[in-house]
């Protein structure tokens, strides 16, 4: 039997693949590495449900708003993992 080319998302996030624009950048990363692909998803994902945002949200942020948000992000991510 062949196997399909195409990528499958986790289930929990695949929902953000609904977007065209999120589908359209995780099917050119996947064509070169499918388990970046899968990466790059679970981070938005994850980054969004942290922040309690939807996609729509998240886009309509100024960039100084959303460069505080990112840094803010980055921070409490890295006093997660110190020392670890």
């Amino acid at each position: 039997m062949r196997q399909s080319k195409k990528p499958r998302p986790r289930a929990k996030y695949g929902y953000l693949l609904e977007d065209k624009n999120v589908r359209r950048r995780y099917e050119s990363i996947a064509r070169g590495c499918p388990a970046a692909a899968e990466i790059y998803l679970r981070s938005l994902g994850n980054f969004c449900e942290t922040n309690q945002l939807t996609l729509r949200r998240l886009a309509s942020k100024r960039p100084t708003a959303l460069e505080n948000l990112l840094v803010d992000y980055v921070s409490a991510a890295q006093g997660k993992h110190a020392g670890s």
